[in-house]
């Protein structure tokens, strides 16, 4: 052969004859040595990043780094950091490979796989309200303080079926609930809630005077009770959804005269409850202009 290539690595021995007319021949022997001087090109992949959950072990899980070279190619070798498969630990886990060819020539590459523990997720429970004997009244209200938001909810009477996705479900029964929280990453951490029983006190509700009903825009609440701080008044839709743009009202201790607001609800019927001391009045009233 006149050409060589990866075939003919190494040392390779080459005879030589030729013969004259009359038959008479001359032979020679030369070695031909041939070397792979180019190295190779490994291309590793890029520079990672992972949020992960709190108390999880993720694998690392990557692509093998590609390698090029201009005679038979092999498999690279790990050199140091973490092999597919191994456990990832939080922080910048570097991971090199190389490869090295037949004639040893060598290439490198590396990459950085960096792992973050996602915030865990924690919640305020800012109120609830009793469930009055009988009825799906109650309401839970909480406010997520930690965690990557958008969440997403899912709640549910513990020992029976899932009863809301809202963030601050309402149309409750008394008992008590569990709300799977789950953040952006997947991650999810649960709580319980209690709804208490409320008492539907009609002699409370003879206490109690809503005015003008119907209303077009202001509702007054005279309250000839003792109000305590902490009592609230709520306005609800007639199917039970706390409105977005009605108030939950608070109240303190002696008020006795409340002023709300209603200039923004659409005309209809709406029901307003009071928790005062435990014991829970509803009343419907109409707004119209």
């Amino acid at each position: 052969t006149t050409e060589f290539n990866c075939d003919f690595l190494g040392e390779n021995e080459i005879v030589f004859s030729v013969e004259d007319g009359s038959g008479n021949v001359g032979t020679d022997t030369i070695t031909v040595t041939v070397l792979d001087t180019i190295a190779p090109t490994i291309s590793c992949v890029g520079d990672m990043t992972l949020t992960i959950c709190e108390g999880t072990i993720v694998p690392a899980n990557y692509t093998l780094p590609t390698v090029l070279d201009n005679c038979l190619v092999g498999v690279p070798t790990l050199v140091s950091g973490v092999a597919i498969g191994d456990d990832l630990v939080l922080g910048t886990n570097t991971v090199s490979y190389e490869y090295t060819d037949a004639s040893g020539n060598t290439a490198a590459c590396t990459f950085d796989i960096t792992i973050f523990l996602s915030t865990p997720i924690e919640m305020i429970v800012d109120s609830t309200t009793p469930a009055t004997i009988g009825n799906d009244d109650g309401s839970i209200s909480i406010t997520v303080s930690s965690g990557t938001a958008p969440f997403e909810y899912e709640w549910s009477l513990v020992g029976g079926g899932i009863v809301s996705t809202d963030e601050d479900p309402t149309g409750l029964a008394s008992g008590e609930y569990e709300v799977v929280i789950t953040d952006v990453f997947g991650c999810q951490k649960s709580f319980l809630v209690e709804i208490l029983t409320g008492i539907n006190d009609p002699e409370l509700a003879k206490k109690i005077e809503i005015y003008p009903n119907p209303t077009s825009n202001i509702l007054f609440v005279k309250m000839d009770v003792a109000v305590k701080d902490g009592d609230r008044i709520n306005v609800f839709s007639l199917n039970g959804k706390q409105l977005a743009q009605g108030l939950e009202k608070t109240l303190n201790t002696g008020e006795q005269l409340v002023e709300l607001n209603l200039s923004s609800f659409p005309n209809g019927v709406y029901v307003v409850q009071l928790i005062v001391n435990q014991g829970v009045v509803t009343k419907r009233i109409v707004i119209s202009r």
